[in-house]
């Protein structure tokens, strides 16, 4: 994940530095593991094919914050290599993406945690 609130000074392992610029006091360091409420039932919520499978993952295994970003927090997908230029490919597509900008507006993004 990447976020444009990483932090200027610092930094968590796995990360190994920080190309942060915040000073915020609630900035996230790169390296930060994030969790989605593991006690949140996502077969209640209204979620596209692309949502319930970051959610799961989200709520399963958490993400890292790797990167600056220009949105408040961000997920990154491996590219779909056959997927024409312009375009976000028949596997995200199906999924429901519309672009590698997409905001997932049905994942209740309130509901994320830190983890030690």
């Amino acid at each position: 994940m990447q976020s444009s609130n990483v932090c200027a000074a610092m930094f968590r392992p796995p990360a190994l530095k920080t190309d942060g610029q915040s000073t915020r006091p609630d900035c996230l360091p790169e390296g930060t593991r994030i969790r989605l409420d593991p006690g949140l039932d996502l077969g209640r919520l209204e979620l596209t094919p692309a949502e319930r499978m970051v959610a799961e993952a989200l709520q399963r295994y958490g993400a890292y914050i790797m990167d600056v970003s220009g949105s408040p927090l961000s997920i990154s997908f491996e590219r779909d290599n056959a997927a024409a230029p312009g375009t976000v490919g028949s596997t995200y597509s199906a999924a429901g993406l519309q672009w590698d900008y997409d905001g997932m507006p049905n994942i209740p993004w309130k509901k994320l945690r830190v983890l030690r």
